[in-house]
């Protein structure tokens, strides 16, 4: 380190200049580059029904997305010019809807059934037509995007509604796209605010923000070095780098301050801050590092998907810290001092004496608290798909294309010579009385025509190959199937759990294929616990093995952890009493996330704690000067911290999101009460 600080101050000027363009460059590749994937069920692992159903739809039927659209308050040779201009867009394979030309050959009584399925009538007396799509891209992809923006460009003035799974992706990409950087400005400010009134100087602040700066856009632009990212993972991880690493540049300033009064030399007040910023802040990341790291445990890879950019991230802070800080410092030395002010510097000597006089009151408090909160955190329920707020009054167009959203694709082997279990399975599925539409081959054929049709094309008639092309293929079948019944609702996840027994009835021993929304978050319940489970363990184990390095104290770390455990237990017990429901992925972070980022605040007191013993302090006044000394900086950090995620969630409109800062941020300041009303009384018992 000292080599490196010698270095650093050498090269100052210079080593700015590569970071300047460096940064540049990085700006660039964030828009260039960076493939934002949108479509959260393209994480699910392989092995689940969803992931191995979209593949073989897929691979046999060339479906990669799906679009609704329902269409009000127009005439069907209306609507059929509408789907003729759609059916041309590159990309759409098929667009499925009463005036299709295979639909005109079937029986009358089958064009009824299907009339029922995609038209409706309004309230006014007015026909609602359905118009489904099948994509050759996914879901996430710019191609499925641009189909979306041509198909509003095309229904412009019209009355309609487009839903599924593309235009989930679609809608959820748009808002964050449009609000990443409000909420990143909205940040910068109050964080901006938050530091002017806790800094020395009105440089200074400007120092800290272009440090981190530097490491979040240096950190979004090699975001190109994988596949993509998730859209979770973009619009939050920036904030959260800003929030979780800002002490870092704090404690250099600070030690940079300390050094320049007492050496009166910037360069060698410099050259000394490096080497022993590094060491206060390189335990710290660690613990932050190891919180992320546990989501690489998760089966569901959207964890590992924010862990690798979060890992990253802290690491290109730290190494912003170590290099592009010092090289501001020396720039702006000078006028750091010409700019010094008045600055809130508190040290909460009364409140700690009140808390040390009282310290069995706070014990007791923090005891009865703790089974509640480990109760009530167990009993949350969790949502999967939930990304955006629902209107509160929709439209009929928009509910009937909500509806339509709902299906279920099942792909079961066909045969000729075994039609008839193909009509049995068929009515099965009908009688569920949650079952609302069924389509397929069989479905719409009468049996003989059916036979004739497989016959034909099991003997290699390719024309008739072409005509079932969306229907039949290498052997299998597929039915769309469409439920009545909310897509996150226990009774949809029952529904599902009953298609597969029927499925397991009439095709026993033979591998099918099932996917669509209601088996994703059907999916999504199964591996979740498990995830639960790993994220816990592995977080804890992982920052206890860091502890135990940096303390060299089994008890000491065994209360810094529990302490903060308790904290991701009293916060997600207050989510319990404010709504009972949350969704996974934010148990999921909340759980690694509030103990890596949290445990700094512990490890500062408790270090301090330690050194004040060792310096022959009683322990009462070793735990009081370890508090005063420090309350400030922990305040300082959880406000950071805090105003950075609160802007997120006043401002996003991605659910996900909002709720996943909100939690951070209340963590951060029930982690703060934790660490400065209960820790001083623990460790002074």
């Amino acid at each position: 380190m000292k080599k490196l600080s010698d270095f650093v101050v050498k090269n100052h000027k210079w080593l700015l200049v590569i970071v300047a363009l460096l940064t540049i460059a990085s700006v660039v590749l964030i828009f260039t580059t960076t493939n934002i994937n949108s479509d959260i069920t393209s994480y699910l692992p392989e092995g689940t029904y969803t992931s191995d159903g979209q593949k073989f739809a897929a691979q046999n039927y060339g479906i990669e997305g799906d679009v609704i659209i329902v269409i009000g308050n127009a005439l069907e040779g209306t609507v059929g010019e509408y789907v003729e201009q759609i059916s041309q867009l590159e990309g759409v394979t098929s667009a499925n809807w009463i005036g299709n030309d295979m639909f005109s050959i079937l029986p009358a009584d089958k064009k009824a059934e299907l009339r029922e399925v995609f038209v409706k009538i309004d309230e006014n007396g007015r026909e609602m037509y359905a118009v489904m799509l099948s994509l050759e891209y996914g879901a996430s992809t710019p191609e499925a995007f641009n189909v979306i923006s041509e198909v509003k460009k095309i229904l412009d003035g019209c009355d309609y509604s487009i839903s599924g799974s593309t235009e989930m992706a679609y809608s959820v990409f748009q808002g964050t796209i449009n609000e990443i950087w409000k909420y990143l400005t909205a940040a910068i400010l109050i964080v901006l605010a938050i530091l002017f009134i806790t800094n020395k100087s009105y440089i200074e602040p400007i120092i800290l923000l272009l440090t981190l700066g530097v490491s979040i856009l240096v950190n979004m632009g090699t975001n190109f070095l994988f596949k993509d990212v998730s859209i979770i993972t973009y619009s939050a991880a920036s904030i959260l780098q800003l929030g979780l690493t800002m002490d870092y540049a704090i404690f250099m300033i600070h030690k940079y301050r300390k050094l320049d009064d007492e050496l009166h030399d910037p360069r060698e007040a410099v050259k000394k801050a490096i080497p022993q910023t590094f060491v206060t802040v390189f335990a710290s990341a660690l613990t932050t590092i190891g919180g992320f790291a546990a989501l690489f445990c998760m089966q569901f890879t959207i964890g590992a998907d924010l862990g690798k950019v979060l890992i990253k991230g802290i690491v290109l802070s730290l190494l912003s810290v170590i290099i592009v800080e010092p090289c501001l410092i020396l720039i702006f030395s000078k006028a750091c001092k010409k700019t010094e002010h008045r600055y809130l510097n508190l040290h909460f000597r009364k409140s700690t004496g009140f808390v040390m006089r009282h310290k069995i009151i706070f014990v007791v408090a923090a005891i009865a608290f703790l089974a509640p909160s480990i109760v009530l955190q167990s009993k949350l329920n969790y949502n999967y798909m939930q990304f955006e707020e629902q209107p509160e009054n929709p439209t009929e167009v928009e509910v009937y294309a909500d509806k339509m959203a709902n299906q279920i694709m099942i792909s079961v082997p066909i045969s000729s010579k075994e039609l008839d279990v193909q009509y049995e399975f068929i009515d099965a599925i009908k009688a569920n009385p949650n079952v609302d539409f069924m389509l397929g081959f069989c479905n719409m054929m009468g049996k003989p025509t059916a036979s004739f049709m497989l016959q034909s094309l099991e003997a290699g008639n390719e024309q008739v190959a072409e005509q079932l092309a969306m229907y039949v293929a290498n052997g299998y079948t597929l039915y769309t199937v469409g439920l009545d019944l909310p897509i996150e609702s226990t009774e949809a996840q029952e529904c599902v759990q009953e298609l597969h027994r029927v499925i397991e009835d009439y095709f026993p021993q033979t591998t099918y294929y099932i996917t669509g929304t209601a088996q994703a978050v059907s999916d999504f319940a199964d591996i979740t616990p498990k995830d639960f489970m790993l994220v816990s363990l592995v977080s804890a184990a992982i920052i206890i093995v860091i502890l135990l390095l940096a303390l060299r104290s089994v008890s000491l770390t065994a209360l810094l952890v529990i302490l903060i455990e308790f904290g991701i237990w009293i916060n997600l017990g207050i989510s319990y009493i404010l709504g009972g429901t949350i969704n996974f992925m934010s148990y999921i972070i909340i759980s690694s996330i509030q103990l890596g980022a949290t445990i700094d605040y512990a490890i500062l007191v408790a270090t301090d704690y330690k050194r004040f013993k060792k310096e022959g302090l009683h322990p009462q006044n070793a735990v009081f000067k370890s508090i005063t000394s420090n309350a400030m900086a922990v305040i300082t950090s959880a406000s950071i911290m805090m105003a950075a995620c609160l802007s997120v969630y006043f401002l996003a409109s991605n659910l996900i999101v909002a709720e996943i800062t909100m939690l951070i941020a209340r963590g951060s300041l029930i982690s703060v009460l934790l660490v400065l009303l209960v820790l001083p009384t623990v460790l002074g018992l």
